[in-house]
């Protein structure tokens, strides 16, 4: 039997395997924390399964860069608006996408700032999402 070594090297808040797998870790992430309900925090994967572009429901996604000052901040915000109005509307979902995870999905999305957030419509389509203006 043939033993592999696989060799970690950290690089900032991913690590990458020499076998060319990419991980991440919880700082590669701002939802993965107690109390981030309702978010729901997309998850390494592909890109094309991720959740917010699967559902039918109306939703908001915000794109962030976890080492981004201003999207730390506005973390909090989120999840406090996301609460308000899942309160009164609970068929409307609330997902973040974290840029370090899904580069490309960001890029997508014209990501040149962050945080970044899109309302889409019912339907599961992106035909009418609209870029949520600051403030």
């Amino acid at each position: 039997a043939t033993t592999a070594l696989v060799c970690v090297v950290l690089m900032g808040s991913t690590r990458l395997l020499l076998r060319g797998q990419v991980t991440h870790g919880d700082a590669d992430y701002l939802y993965k924390v107690e109390g981030a309900q309702p978010i729901i925090e997309e998850e390494a994967g592909s890109a094309h399964n991720l959740q917010f572009r699967r559902s039918p429901n109306q939703r908001v996604v915000e794109f962030y860069d976890p080492a981004c000052g201003a999207c730390q901040s506005f973390r909090w915000n989120y999840i406090e608006i996301a609460k308000k109005v899942r309160s009164t509307k609970p068929d409307v979902e609330f997902y973040a996408v974290s840029c370090a995870v899904h580069p490309n999905v960001c890029k997508e999305y014209g990501r040149t700032t962050v945080p970044k957030i899109f309302a889409f419509p019912t339907g599961g389509s992106e035909e009418g999402m609209k870029q949520v203006e600051k403030g």
